[in-house]
């Protein structure tokens, strides 16, 4: 079981203490001293985390019993709550319902908890670290749909444009009917079908489900498949819409859809125009359509973005 790729946490206020830590984000509480190694490794070597790492369960027991101390006017930790965290992860780890996992409780942008549990990979039993990578899988979703409005406050089209407009495959569409059959759509699929689950798309299930079968459309698809996404995008338009749109809330490949029409609009490759529009700009250097660990073999280049989970 591995677990890769995606968002990598964002430690943003570490970074910030880190430049000095007779400065920390900590100094209104009194850093302790047993933090101060810590933040130095993280100053030195941003992006090779291991120092840091190794001192992980210092930093955390430092952090807990530092901040359960302090009393600001807001009220204290509790360490008994704080221990059922540990508790109910744990629980999920040894029924084998999680790996592992990386648990962090912020309190006014301090960490009160940052703390890694289980195993990262099963197999090899590589234990979980607080900068493991994780697949995202439909958060994949949010960052498309900001990259979406992010052309549409640009002026680039209008939530009420028609799909077929940017994406001719989806001129002709057909809707199933759960008696069998198709019948015309009603009216046009928008662009705002697609980016509120009411484009009539699923992940298999419904009236259209023997021809996404046929076609091979179900669940995780996208993944591991040499195509581009505009391949995939005019085999799709071709299935019939599983409900009229804007009827039903349906969770599928509209966003996948919809991750086209930003290629389209935008001149760009998704993958490239979130890169540089969105993760770039946020500084999220550990969040891409793919991701290699050092000394490991490649993983498959389609192992990130769900909506951009093949070649473009």
């Amino acid at each position: 079981m591995r677990l890769f790729t995606l968002f990598s946490l964002l430690l943003t206020s570490l970074t910030a203490t880190a430049q000095d830590p007779a400065k920390s984000d900590l100094a209104p509480c009194g850093a302790p001293p047993a933090l101060t190694p810590w933040l130095r490794a993280y100053q030195d070597r941003p992006q090779d985390f291991a120092a840091a790492e190794r001192s992980q369960d210092t930093l955390y027991a430092a952090m807990q019993v530092h901040l359960l101390a302090r009393d600001n006017g807001t009220g204290r930790f509790s360490a008994e709550r704080l221990q059922r965290l540990d508790a109910a992860i744990g629980e999920q780890i040894a029924a084998r319902q999680l790996a592992g996992g990386v648990m962090v409780v912020l309190r006014d942008g301090r960490p009160v908890v940052f703390k890694a549990y289980g195993q990262q990979d099963i197999e090899n039993a590589r234990p979980m670290r607080t900068d493991t990578i994780f697949r995202i899988a439909s958060m994949t979703k949010a960052i498309t749909t900001v990259a979406a409005m992010i052309l549409y406050e640009e002026g680039r089209f209008l939530l009420k444009d028609p799909v077929s407009r940017y994406l001719p495959a989806f001129a002709h569409l057909q809707v199933a009917l759960p008696g069998g059959g198709t019948e015309k759509p009603r009216r046009p699929l928008t662009i705002h079908d697609l980016l509120t689950h009411t484009a009539g798309m699923s992940y298999g299930p419904g009236p259209a489900k023997a021809a996404y079968d046929a076609a091979g459309m179900k669940d995780w698809y996208l993944v591991g498949q040499d195509e581009t996404l505009a391949q995939w995008t005019e085999r799709f338009a071709a299935l019939p819409l599983q409900s009229q749109p804007g009827e039903q809330f349906i969770y599928g490949y509209a966003t996948d859809v919809l991750g086209r029409l930003v290629e389209v609009v935008s001149g760009m490759p998704l993958d490239r125009f979130i890169e540089q529009r969105i993760t770039g700009p946020l500084r999220m250097r550990d969040t891409g359509d793919h991701q290699q660990e050092a000394g490991e073999p490649p993983h498959h280049p389609v192992s990130l973005w769900r909506t951009a989970s093949i070649r473009t």
